[in-house]
């Protein structure tokens, strides 16, 4: 299943930074703060991101050494 269009912006988003916060995506994409916790929630499942509080962090294979 390929990520929707604002899930891969998102993902590019996060690949630059190495995280994002809630609100400053749901401002970046004109959505609510449930559209992005959804959105990063699926990312999550899909193995490319950590959730954390308020946001996330781009999941590394190395992230708990």
């Amino acid at each position: 299943m390929a990520l929707n269009q604002r899930r891969l912006k998102i993902l590019n988003l996060i690949r630059e930074d190495g995280h994002a916060k809630v609100q400053d995506l749901s401002k970046i994409f004109k959505v609510t703060d449930v559209t992005i916790r959804q959105d990063l929630e699926e990312l999550e499942k899909m193995g490319y991101i950590e959730r954390e509080h308020g946001g996330c962090l781009l999941y590394t294979s190395d992230a708990a050494d």
